[in-house]
């Protein structure tokens, strides 16, 4: 289940210093803003208001058996895939643009590579181009953000503060339930 907003309200009241990156921390931190640090451009696009879907960072994945493997693809990483892309002018502009609206056209659930690909319509030299791009050179935004939020906290080191050492969490949590 996802962290509520309460409950990340009553840890920052209880001193705990809260980042947000890739995925529902991203949000989060959008929707909390002075509470929860966007950390990483999925985080930093949605606090700007440039991103505002959830759908973007929605991953229908397997089970534990299965290591959690992601068995579809997030809006984000073809986002971040395309603009790859273009800088490698595997794309054009317009083409990355194109590639971006197919795939949030997409369910996410069913949003895949291949899905992606069969839905743009290109002639089969175009769209292999970019396949071949995609096996070689897909970005992930949502693991390089995760690793950044990782990297922050990891210099943060953050201290207890007196609000913390004051005030238990779970009277926190109590005090400001909604």
């Amino acid at each position: 289940p996802s962290v509520w907003h309460h409950e990340l309200i009553a840890a920052h009241a209880a001193g705990i210093p809260l980042f947000g990156a890739s995925s529902m921390g991203a949000l989060r931190a959008a929707e909390l803003p002075g509470i929860v640090t966007p950390i990483g451009e999925i985080a930093t696009r949605f606090a700007r208001g440039t991103w505002n879907d959830d759908a973007a960072v929605a991953l229908l994945h397997g089970d534990e058996a299965s290591g959690f493997r992601a068995l579809s693809l997030p809006w984000v990483n073809v986002w971040a895939t395309a603009e790859a892309g273009a800088r490698a002018r595997v794309l054009t502009r317009r083409q990355a643009a194109e590639v971006c609206a197919v795939a949030e056209g997409l369910f996410y659930q069913s949003r895949t590579w291949p899905r992606v690909l069969a839905a743009l319509g290109w002639p089969s030299a175009r769209r292999d181009a970019l396949a071949s791009f995609v096996r070689a050179s897909a970005v992930d935004l949502k693991a390089e953000d995760a690793r950044a939020a990782l990297r922050h906290v990891a210099r943060a080191r953050p201290r207890p503060s007196a609000a913390r050492a004051s005030r238990p969490l779970s009277s926190a949590i109590t005090a400001s339930a909604w």
